[in-house]
């Protein structure tokens, strides 16, 4: 009897977990030229993506500044991975600031539509590539 319930409520965790982070950002790098900007991301949401938003952040001791927009439209299959290049046209460098690639809003096939929470965890370290 508990066994149905147990499994259940593991589910519906497990789902929520999906639904707070359709796309997982896998790897963000700027090439060794700094010609452009690589992203590795992959659909853990059940639905088709179309248009993946992503925002390139830097953050130093005192605040956090857009450096740059990146958007994918393409169509990712859940549990697909890809891999978008984008050229580097506002000369991102590293300095002495951290900076992290954040997901931002997915469009999804069906019309639905994911934009992240306030406090957003979909996001990776962004770096430079050797």
């Amino acid at each position: 009897m508990w066994l149905p319930l147990v499994a259940f409520i593991v589910w519906l965790s497990a789902a929520n977990a999906a639904a707070q982070c359709p796309i997982q950002v896998r790897q963000a790098s700027l090439d060794t030229t700094g010609r452009s900007v690589t992203i590795r991301y992959y659909n853990a949401d059940p639905h088709v993506a179309y248009d993946v938003q992503f925002v390139l952040l830097s953050e130093n001791a005192t605040m956090r500044s857009v450096v740059g927009n990146f958007s994918a439209r393409n169509v990712l299959r859940p549990k697909q991975e890809r891999t978008a290049v984008f050229p580097n046209p506002s000369g991102i460098t590293f300095n002495s600031t951290n900076m992290e690639l954040e997901v931002v809003r997915v469009s999804f096939r069906d019309y639905l539509r994911w934009t992240a929470p306030h406090d957003n965890i979909c996001k990776v370290e962004f770096m430079e590539r050797n």
